[in-house]
């Protein structure tokens, strides 16, 4: 694609379109994009994961649980959920 001056974009024709990626290649390693966006997915899944503890804990303290959801059992968080 690219900016046809009106602030759309067009699709390239395939012989332009292979021309401009092999062009980008010398800017952009295929490899670093792959490696950001793994490394976005896993910054948004830890996030995620630790509002999720955040949360438990907090719906734990409502029961008047005052430990650590990693110091409680299975059985017992099983009881609690």
């Amino acid at each position: 694609m690219k900016n046809d001056r009106t602030g759309n974009y067009v699709i390239l024709g395939a012989k332009t379109g292979k021309l401009l990626l092999k062009m980008l290649e010398g800017f952009v390693d295929a490899g670093s994009v792959d490696n950001f966006i793994v490394e976005q997915e896993n910054k948004a899944r830890l996030q995620k994961t630790q509002r999720d503890v955040k949360l438990s804990q907090s719906f734990l303290e409502t029961k008047n649980e005052l430990r650590k959801v990693e110091e409680i059992s299975a059985v017992e968080l099983n009881v609690y959920m």
